[in-house]
C-alpha cells in the first residue's frame, strides 16, 4: 500500500511514537515525519519540513497566514496542548484547513512534577 498521507509531527515532546502504531491497519496509509531537530521549529523550519504534508500535529511553533500560505497542501492541523494563541484559526477556517486541538492537557502533571521538585530541594533528596 502506498503511503500517499504524510504526517508531519512538529511538537519535540510528541516526536516519538510507538513502532506499534505502524502496524495498526488504520495508521498503514499514513508516512509519519518526524521534527528532525528536536526542539521548537521557526516558521521557514515548518515550512521546509512540512511543505509537502496533509497533516501537521503541532506544538508550540507559530502558523501564522505566512506559514499557512506556504503550505500548500496542509488539510488538517491538530494542536497538542492547551493554547492556540500561536495558530491563526481564522485564517485556517478561510482556507479551509480543519483544525482540532487535544482536550487532554498536561496541567496536573506539570504542577504535580513542580510540587515534587520543590519538595525534593527542600529535602534534600537528592543528596540522600
Amino acid at each position: 500500500m502506498k503511503k500517499n498521507n504524510k504526517v508531519f509531527i512538529a511538537t519535540s515532546s510528541f516526536n516519538e511514537k510507538p513502532a506499534i502504531v505502524e502496524k495498526k491497519n488504520n495508521f498503514k496509509k499514513f508516512k509519519f515525519i518526524k521534527n528532525p531537530l528536536k526542539k521548537k521549529l521557526t516558521g521557514s523550519q515548518i515550512v521546509k519540513f512540512a511543505k509537502n504534508c496533509e497533516y501537521i500535529i503541532a506544538g508550540t511553533e507559530n502558523y501564522d497566514k505566512n506559514i499557512i500560505d506556504k503550505l500548500n497542501k496542509l488539510k488538517f492541523l491538530f494542536r497538542m496542548g492547551s493554547g492556540t494563541d500561536n495558530i491563526d484559526i481564522d485564517y485556517l477556517k478561510k482556507k479551509k484547513i480543519k483544525f482540532f486541538k487535544s482536550k487532554i492537557t498536561p496541567e496536573a502533571a506539570v504542577a504535580e512534577l513542580s510540587v515534587g521538585y520543590i519538595l525534593s530541594f527542600y529535602r534534600n533528596l537528592m543528596e540522600h
